[in-house]
């Protein structure tokens, strides 16, 4: 589904993944060596190398087939890592490079893909260029994939839940 808000264009997938057996693996990359804590906001994230691992190769090859289906042969990821957000993280405002608004149109995207999620686990807020204030929330569930122009403000709103929210965050560019 392709959403154009403020006139951002967001896409946003569902796909069929069982994403239940990734959560351990998640779970188990340690602090210090393979996560870091995140802004003051919490939540840990590193992690990446994971993305290339057996257990991930159904997410890696739905996110691979989706963004060359969608944007053409010629995409790269160039980095990606895993967010694990226990109760009361959130993510605050804040866009990947480039920095520059008006470059709606850079081949420069940003992507999350959600695998551990529930109701009161935060929303994913996009901002308008316009005005931050300005917003549309979405509810993501285990399995989603939201692509978006690196340009774009977004946040998380804090976790409410007892359990974790996890997804793969990365940047890539669609040359």
């Amino acid at each position: 589904m392709e959403l154009n808000l403020f006139p951002t264009k967001i896409y946003r997938f569902k796909s069929n993944i069982d994403t239940h057996p990734i959560v351990k693996p998640i779970l188990d990359l340690e602090v210090g060596k393979d996560l870091h804590y995140g802004q003051e906001s919490g939540g840990l994230q590193g992690g990446g190398w994971i993305y290339n691992t057996t257990e991930f190769d159904s997410v890696r090859l739905y996110i691979d087939k989706t963004i060359k289906e969608t944007f053409g042969n010629n995409c790269n990821i160039l980095d990606i890592w895993v967010s694990i957000y226990k109760k009361g993280d959130y993510n605050k405002i804040h866009n990947h490079p480039p920095t520059n608004p008006m470059y709606y149109d850079s081949n420069l995207w940003a992507g999350v893909f959600y695998v551990k999620t529930n109701k009161n686990g935060g929303r994913l807020v996009i901002h308008s260029p316009q005005n931050p204030t300005n917003t549309e929330d979405f509810y993501p569930e285990d399995g989603e994939l939201f692509l978006f122009n690196s340009f774009t403000y977004h946040s998380v709103t804090p976790n409410l839940s007892d359990d974790y929210r996890i997804c793969i965050a990365f940047n890539f560019t669609t040359n």
